[in-house]
């Protein structure tokens, strides 16, 4: 068999890489290989220990879960390099469905490479499993994993009417009289919606049915679904007892901070739905309701806070992928959720829902004790597509806080 190398323009595509000199980058070319698989062929299976980072350089492969949830991705050359499904165990099994080219990289390799080019890399670090944390909590973090492969962990269900308005959604369907139906069987959200249409409060149910219709043509399915499903969300992070309760309320605040500031960018270049960008923000941390429950369930909460947090920022986006692919949320959101912390990201030069919500958490998290931590607004490309100056930032702040007293008349109870 041939052995192929990678040429250096492909190991630039790796952005913890892409800053080595030429010497440095032929060097680690001349000890990797350029592999082939064809369609069908198993790339990483689930459960799989292998310390070594996958990268596709071209095709399209499958990721699928212990549930049967397959998720696609498709590479072209023109794209950056990520490790697909880095953490370890695996939690999919990795297919090509068409002939691909990928690399195996051992990740000391890549550690040592990275660090020749003084970049700091999530890609490299592999905080979740690979740092130098506290062994216990990194303990923490594979049970959970193990539990998830083995269908151990308990997954919120969505309520009713919740599932059959995703349904309606997904249908394309223009289905008025359906969607009054949703909308009078979820009395929660039907109150929100009189509210908010200013409409005068019905007398009887009658009156009542006929409101819905009246408002279900007025917005449509797509809009309903949206703000349904924002209520739903917020809803899912007061669970019980009230000691889980409190401490999700931390990672709802700013889920509902990264809503509205999604909202005003959203309005701002004009060509994304305000109410979807509204759903992403709200929805991107909610892998956070499984991930602390388990650890309360399991005894973990005697962790101290940074430990607490450790565990969350290592799982958090491969089970927000889980919880929004299983209730079948737009690709979009699933993939905006898994990237809103993905600073360089990339893929494209024109403005994604990703980089809508990656700039809005990046304002969110600069009033926390992680802005120290954040790098500077000028080298992250989504600030530069969606135009971040220092006004426009500060604007951002200033509208995102109407916008959640906005949101809160929604979401409230």
């Amino acid at each position: 068999m041939e052995h192929i190398i990678p040429d250096v323009s492909t190991l630039r595509r790796i952005r913890s890489l892409s800053e080595l000199g030429d010497d440095q980058m032929v060097a680690l070319a001349n000890q990797l290989q350029v592999l082939t698989a064809h369609k069908g062929d198993l790339l990483l299976e689930r459960g799989s220990n292998e310390e070594a980072s996958l990268y596709v350089l071209t095709g399209k492969i499958s990721l699928t879960a212990a549930d049967g949830h397959t998720k696609h991705l498709s590479i072209c050359e023109s794209d950056e390099l990520n490790p697909i499904a880095q953490l370890r165990p695996c939690i999919y099994d990795i297919q090509a469905q068409e002939t691909i080219q990928y690399l195996k990289m051992q990740k000391q390799k890549l550690v040592e490479f990275a660090q020749l080019s003084e970049m700091a890399s999530e890609d490299i670090s592999v905080h979740s499993l690979y740092s130098n944390d506290d062994d216990y909590t990194q303990s923490v973090v594979q049970d959970l994993y193990r539990n998830i492969m083995r269908n151990q962990v308990e997954i919120p269900a969505l309520p009713t009417a919740a599932i059959e308005i995703g349904t309606l959604f997904r249908e394309q369907s223009g289905n008025q009289h359906k969607l009054s139906q949703i909308l009078l069987s979820y009395p929660e959200v039907s109150r929100k919606l009189i509210k908010k249409e200013n409409v005068k409060a019905p007398s009887d149910r009658r009156d009542l049915t006929a409101i819905m219709k009246n408002i279900a043509t007025r917005l449509g399915v797509e809009s309903a679904y949206y703000l349904i499903m924002t209520h739903v969300v917020n809803r899912l992070f007061y669970r019980p007892p009230p000691e889980l309760t409190k401490k999700l309320s931390t990672y709802l605040e700013h889920s509902i901070n990264v809503a509205a500031a999604c909202r005003v960018l959203a309005k701002d270049a004009r060509n994304f739905n305000p109410d979807k960008a509204m759903l992403a923000g709200i929805s991107h941390n909610i892998g956070v309701i499984v991930i602390l429950d388990y650890l309360l369930k399991h005894g973990s909460f005697t962790l101290d806070s940074e430990e607490i947090e450790f565990a969350v920022d290592a799982v958090r986006p491969e089970f927000t992928n889980l919880l929004l692919s299983r209730w079948q949320f737009p690709e979009d959101i699933v993939d905006g959720a898994q990237g809103c912390d993905d600073w360089f990201r990339n893929p494209r030069d024109k403005i994604d829902l990703s980089d809508i919500l990656l700039v809005a958490n990046y304002h969110c998290l600069m009033m926390t004790d992680k802005a120290p931590k954040l790098p500077p607004i000028s080298s992250i490309p989504a600030m530069k597509k969606l135009e971040i100056s220092q006004e426009k930032s500060i604007a951002l702040v200033k509208n995102a806080a109407n916008e959640r007293r906005k949101i809160e008349k929604l979401i409230s109870s």
